[in-house]
């Protein structure tokens, strides 16, 4: 191993994905078959009844199954251990036996199971559903990105971009409040797509400058933070900055010198 392997850059695991061809052209069909559809979601299964063979419909329904399966434990178990992991075991209870945590993320899945089955009660369609996935997630979608490049983006970076798209869609779907400000129970005028693509831009930028500031008003991450995550995730490093080169230097010299008293303390004087 060189410093020049050691430093090269790669591709992010997740950052480039293969698109969801499949389900693309199906709806880009839909489209064509049935347009002006009360419900669009609909056009799917329209498309699947009408126009797949019967031979092909029990694999369809089978691979239905199959891709719902694993994302329901997934989900549950994902938001439990951010929950336990990052919240509640770092915050309120940093001492305890691993039985007691194991419990503990049993009472958040079987929390989170509840809180989304009284989410999905009060959704009037599927597609109600997905524009809120996408208004909260509006916004975060920059500082996820960045976080890979700019080594400037800490953890409240992440913390005020989420907080500030979920408050962010609240706000904007609140009629109570914009009967109060305005006399009218939303914000933005037209029709639903203009709406929501209104209110989703205005989530983005609003998110998008508290995460900016956010970043810029507190601590960067220290050196050794940095180290710790590169050495685990090697990310791609671009650009010069004394700091990134201290990160660069340090590395190298860990990365080829590890038992070397002398390159250890080189290390430690480039802090």
């Amino acid at each position: 191993m060189n410093a020049r392997f050691a430093l090269r850059p790669v591709v992010q695991p997740g950052a480039l994905r293969a698109p969801p061809w499949p389900w693309i052209l199906t709806a880009l069909v839909a489209v064509v078959l049935y347009p002006n559809l009360a419900q669009p979601e609909r056009g799917f299964m329209l498309v699947a009844i009408h126009q797949t063979p019967h031979a092909l419909l029990g694999i369809l329904l089978a691979g239905f199954m199959a891709a719902s399966c694993p994302r329901w434990p997934r989900s549950s178990t994902g938001g439990s251990s951010y929950l336990i992991e990052d919240f509640y075991r770092r915050f309120l209870k940093k001492e305890g036996s691993e039985a007691h945590f194991v419990n503990a993320s049993r009472l958040a899945t079987a929390f989170l199971v509840l809180a989304a089955a009284a989410v999905a009660w009060q959704l009037t369609s599927v597609s109600s559903g997905w524009k809120i996935v996408l208004e909260l997630g509006a916004g975060t979608g920059g500082v996820y990105l960045l976080r890979w490049y700019w080594w400037r983006v800490n953890a409240w970076s992440e913390i005020s971009a989420m907080t500030a798209a979920l408050v962010t869609t609240l706000a904007l779907h609140s009629s109570a409040l914009w009967n109060a400000i305005a006399g009218r129970p939303q914000p933005f005028s037209g029709s639903d797509p203009v709406i929501f693509a209104k209110t989703t831009l205005c989530t983005t930028g609003i998110t998008t400058l508290v995460w900016v500031a956010v970043t810029f008003l507190t601590a960067a991450e220290p050196n050794d933070t940095l180290i710790r995550f590169y050495t685990k995730v090697r990310p791609q490093i671009t650009g010069e900055t004394p700091s990134r080169r201290t990160v660069r230097n340090r590395l190298a010299i860990a990365l080829l010198h590890p038992q070397d008293p002398p390159a250890r303390r080189q290390a430690a004087r480039s802090r």
